[in-house]
């Protein structure tokens, strides 16, 4: 077995050829994401006895003496902490931004190979309705994640676990129904869930799943709560039914569908990312850290394809098929 690995700076990391059907020219390593997946490949080496020897990228070209400026010795050290002896620490660019990453590897990422989509799982059950998690299957599928989508609930052949949860990247909550019939059904679960995001995991909340993010009732994954946008004050929709309503997509102005979905309300000084507002100035999409994880919220339709609008009797110009995409990246980033 080798026991020494040379590895160079993730600044390296870009798609210049497609070899395989999971690589793409024009869609380039997100940097941070990049930062991320190149500490959890160190963290496993070293877990696994090697000795890791960091070439920063200034080293690495045609010509020039290449000299590791850092080593870390396997040390049979705990993940994700990672012990680094290093030699003129000041002439290591970009080793305290791995060292960070080390710190933020969400815990899906260790045991996962490039070339295996990551797992999505999409609940299907009596906390939704019909169409719901299919419309979110479809988003997720047609993402540039590539997802392996699988469906839990309690009549699919898996249901929600810790075993389950436990090799997926993402959780999406589609919508449903009331919001204490949703929560009757899912409330066994809340630790489950929770942990799951705690620990690295994704939350994806559409409609209800975005009611069921907040805390009163629900899983307590926002650092803040959620409310009726009907009940709001100066709300453009005063209707449980079936709707269009206007927001401001990152200052863009978007239509989509509707049906008596939340807006989100944040604790003062929350870091969090306001991704949407309603016309009343009040949240319709966020994205924010909880725990080790993310969770992406939304209180209207973005994965809604033209048959709901059709059996509504409603017209858009345009579907909201890439503000879903939008939150979902969000919400997968590191």
């Amino acid at each position: 077995m080798n026991t020494e690995l040379l590895v160079c700076d993730s600044a390296h990391f870009r798609i210049d050829y497609e070899i395989n059907p999971y690589m793409h020219t024009e869609v380039q390593p997100d940097p941070e994401a990049a930062a991320t997946e190149h500490a959890a490949i160190v963290v496993a080496h070293l877990a696994a006895g090697r000795r890791v020897e960091y070439m920063p990228h200034h080293r690495t070209r045609q010509g020039r003496r290449r000299s590791p400026l850092h080593r870390a010795d396997a040390r049979q050290p705990t993940p994700p902490e990672v012990e680094v002896t290093t030699r003129k620490r000041a002439q290591m660019p970009g080793a305290d931004r791995l060292m960070s990453a080390v710190r933020r590897v969400p815990s899906w990422l260790p045991s996962r190979t490039r070339s295996d989509p990551p797992v999505a799982l999409v609940y299907r059950g009596p906390a939704s309705l019909p169409g719901c998690p299919e419309a979110v299957a479809a988003l997720l599928k047609s993402s540039r994640w590539r997802f392996d989508v699988r469906y839990v609930g309690p009549d699919e052949d898996l249901p929600i676990s810790a075993g389950a949860l436990a090799g997926a990247a993402l959780y999406a909550q589609p919508g449903g129904g009331t919001l204490a019939h949703g929560y009757r059904k899912l409330r066994r679960h809340r630790a489950e869930i929770r942990s799951f995001v705690g620990n690295g995991g994704r939350y994806l909340g559409f409609c209800l799943g975005g009611y069921l993010a907040g805390a009163t009732p629900g899983f307590g994954l926002l650092p803040g709560d959620t409310d009726q946008y009907i009940a709001s004050p100066d709300a453009t929709v005063a209707s449980e039914d079936n709707t269009l309503v206007e927001v401001a997509w990152r200052g863009w102005q978007r239509t989509l569908f509707f049906q008596d979905g939340p807006y989100f309300w944040l604790h003062p000084g929350t870091n969090a990312t306001i991704v949407a507002t309603y016309p009343n100035g009040t949240t319709a999409a966020l994205v924010a850290g909880f725990g080790l994880g993310r969770v992406g919220v939304v209180g209207p339709h973005p994965e809604a394809t033209d048959d709901w609008y059709t059996d509504a009797g409603l017209t858009v110009d345009r579907l909201g098929t890439d503000l879903g995409l939008d939150l979902v990246d969000a919400v997968m980033r590191p």
